[in-house]
């Protein structure tokens, strides 16, 4: 295997891991008072934090 791609499966590895501890950390509906509030956060969380972490992924 050459150096090249090993880096790149540790890169590809590495982005997984902080999609899947990302996902870890989501907002819990038991956390919110009411759905409205928990979706706003959830979809706040999905677009700050999740949708870059998947482009990370995806160019990795």
């Amino acid at each position: 295997m050459s150096a090249q791609t090993q880096t790149h499966s540790k890169a590809k590895q590495a982005a997984r891991n902080a999609l899947f501890a990302a996902g870890l950390r989501a907002p819990q509906p038991n956390a919110y008072p009411t759905h409205a509030a928990y979706a706003q956060a959830f979809e706040a969380y999905q677009a700050g934090t999740m949708q870059p972490l998947r482009d990370k992924l995806a160019a990795a």
